[in-house]
């Protein structure tokens, strides 16, 4: 019975990490298996559009970031960067008024936007649309907390964005799409999106559940033991 309990164990733990060790693009929020977090630019929704984002401002200065809560900073490469409602050109792919979701928008065809997190994560993704044609191709990359690029994929090619010119509204409407990124270990420091006049209404990061991790704890536990009962 023990062991039969034991080999249980040990296919769930397989499964868990089967589960995670997959890494690469993702285009639904779905594919976000871990306790998703979600994060949007409600709080900004009253700030004017003349608050245009620069450096010296005391919303978002180069460098400095500002805070979305639960330990994510959006910092900038860039000084034409908005965060909040405003009007927002995106080419083919249609308009933003003030009328919709506060965003944060790169505002500009190349640049970017980097969303930085207190504790490495393993999977990361946003709600996101672009101007396409426009400047560089559109990124999105996971760095390191060095500030290196673990993995990059260009929106472009892999997977582009094609929405309504009427469109207009929340994360979950049309206009926007979601990308992401998961890697086998919690390695991602900062989540990137640049180029294209770049513009993102809400962002999902995985969080591991606090019952996997009982449960995987115990699991090693039991075959550690088990194993030293075999020896």
């Amino acid at each position: 019975m023990k062991r039969t309990m034991y080999l249980a164990t040990l296919a769930l733990l397989v499964g868990s990490v089967n589960r995670e060790a997959r890494a690469g693009l993702i285009t639904s929020p779905n594919d976000i298996t871990q306790a998703p977090l979600v994060l949007d630019f409600s709080p900004f929704a009253s700030i004017p559009p003349a608050n245009q984002i620069s450096p010296g401002t005391n919303l978002m200065s180069i460098g400095n970031g500002v805070s979305l809560g639960d330990g994510v900073t959006l910092t900038t490469d860039d000084p034409n960067v908005v965060v909040g409602k405003d009007f927002l050109a995106l080419g083919s792919n249609g308009q933003r008024t003030p009328t919709g979701s506060p965003f944060a928008s790169l505002n500009d065809l190349s640049g970017n936007l980097i969303f930085s997190f207190s504790m490495p994560v393993s999977q990361v993704g946003a709600f996101l649309n672009y101007a396409p044609g426009f400047g560089p191709d559109t990124m999105i990359a996971a760095l390191s907390s060095s500030g290196s690029v673990l993995e990059s994929f260009d929106l472009n090619t892999l997977a582009p964005i094609m929405t309504p010119l009427d469109s207009n509204g929340s994360p979950l409407d049309n206009f926007v799409a979601f990308r992401g990124i998961v890697r086998p270990t919690a390695d991602i420091a900062a989540f990137e999106v640049s180029n294209s006049s770049i513009t993102v209404t809400g962002l999902v990061i995985g969080t591991p559940e606090p019952a996997s991790l009982t449960l995987l704890s115990f699991g090693l536990v039991g075959l550690l033991g088990y194993a030293r009962r075999r020896k």
